[in-house]
């Protein structure tokens, strides 16, 4: 595996970009301003950027999944980026708002879901 402080390679699923895209709009029709989703959507890219270094630093998503599952939390809101690495790369596999988490189970099972689709996208 690669040394934590090399650079690494950073791609998202496209269901991840979609993640972004939809809690920004949310966003923008609650506060009732483009501005404010335009903002979460510049913030969740900056953090996904600044993964380029250190990825392995941040949380384990969760027990139940292998080390390589991680999240980092969006700061300012109430959401956070999951991920998975392999080797020098780190694909983004969601973009989650914790109000979701009132059913952990679907939480879950949708992570499982983006899994399978980061694992086949980085075997080819």
């Amino acid at each position: 595996m690669s040394n934590s402080s090399e650079t690494w390679t950073i791609d998202a699923l496209d269901e991840t970009k979609e993640d972004i895209a939809n809690i920004g709009y949310f966003i923008a029709e609650t506060a009732g301003s483009e501005y404010y989703g335009e903002r979460f959507i510049y913030t969740a890219e900056t953090v996904l950027n600044s993964l380029k270094t250190w990825p392995l630093s941040h949380r384990k998503y969760s027990n139940e999944y292998d080390d390589n599952i991680r999240r980092i939390e969006i700061p300012g809101y109430k959401a956070a980026i999951i991920y998975k690495t392999y080797e020098d790369t780190l694909e983004a596999i969601a973009v989650m708002a914790f109000h979701t988490l009132q059913n952990p189970e679907t939480y879950n099972k949708i992570i499982s879901e983006r899994v399978r689709i980061a694992d086949k996208k980085m075997s080819r």
